[in-house]
């Protein structure tokens, strides 16, 4: 991902370079603050939670949802 994406790096004006995460669920649970230029890797992290959402985990998820409720 490239960083010139995350505002606290265009604030400091480092918005050259990019990021790249090979362990990312603890990234994606875990609180930063914001804005710094860890945004980018919470970003990165949570693109990756999103591919893992297929249709058949989110159809069990709809199911598991509508049966607690």
């Amino acid at each position: 991902m490239p960083v010139k994406e995350v505002d606290r790096a265009i604030l400091d004006g480092e918005d050259e370079g990019f990021a790249v995460v090979h362990t990312l669920a603890t990234l994606a649970a875990t609180i930063h603050c914001y804005p710094t230029q860890v945004e980018v890797l919470k970003r990165i992290a949570d693109a990756y939670s999103r591919t893992k959402l297929t249709p058949r985990v989110a159809g069990l998820m709809k199911k598991w949802l509508a049966w607690r409720r």
